[in-house]
């Protein structure tokens, strides 16, 4: 077994979801040398994997997970369209929601809105104005509806700083979402204040049980007014350095 394959099963103890994680690894364990990210949440975690112009077996595989047939079919549509990048799927270990499939799209924004449609198109470009770079898109369905996420380079005000990440706008039904997620690059665990007890549990876990040192992005989940929802996003295998400069 991988050293992430351990770490996957050690986190599934520790969110008490062990026989759900060694299903998961039942089913993806031979894509995790390709590419392995885990990402920490405070009730539950998520594992990505993914690999450069594997469509059909991440489809496959997302299929296994329980991926819908109308989002299989958006990922490969956007494939089509931008061929040759990385690619990618997100599932969450111990819980009901669906995988989210992902393409590093890295094209032109108008070339990118163009292909998700006018009505898409017309919903996400005002909130996307200060881009010119469509750094990725994400197809995931949530409920009944199905889910498109945009992906871009967005500078943020984090921890009384400025600092350059990312802005996830998200639209369902050709209605963009309350909610969006920051991203924020490179940040020390041991720097991250919990929010809660569960959470200061789940970050020395981290820390001083799998060692894990440094988040590649730490992600804030806003909606409604509510507090941001804390994610910790740790690449495991096959890092990939992010291209700040494609605004």
């Amino acid at each position: 077994m991988s050293e992430v394959a351990r770490e996957i099963e050690s986190l599934g103890r520790l969110y008490g979801v062990a026989d759900r994680a060694r299903e998961f690894l039942s089913r993806a364990s031979r894509y995790l040398d390709r590419y392995a990210e885990i990402v920490l949440g405070e009730s539950a975690f998520e594992v990505v994997t993914g690999d450069q112009g594997q469509a059909s077996s991440l489809v496959e595989l997302a299929r296994n997970l329980g991926t819908s047939t109308a989002t299989c079919a958006a990922f490969t549509a956007c494939v089509d369209a931008f061929p040759d990048r990385m690619l990618g799927v997100k599932a969450r270990i111990g819980e009901s929601a669906q995988p989210t499939l992902y393409v590093r799209t890295l094209c032109d924004l108008s070339e990118g809105l163009c292909h998700l449609g006018p009505r898409a198109r017309s919903a996400l470009a005002p909130g996307l104005a200060a881009s010119r770079t469509l750094y990725g898109l994400g197809f995931q369905r949530i409920g009944d509806q199905e889910c498109i996420k945009t992906y871009t380079v967005a500078d943020i005000d984090w921890d009384g700083r400025r600092t350059t990440g990312f802005l996830s706008l998200r639209m369902t039904d050709d209605q963009i979402s309350t909610e969006h997620k920051w991203y924020v690059p490179e940040v020390s665990l041991r720097s991250i204040t919990a929010p809660s007890s569960r959470w200061q549990r789940v970050l020395e876990f981290a820390t001083d049980t799998l060692g894990y040192a440094e988040a590649g992005n730490v992600g804030y989940r806003v909606q409604d007014g509510r507090a941001p929802e804390l994610a910790v996003y740790v690449e495991r295998v096959g890092a990939i350095p992010s291209d700040f400069s494609a605004r």
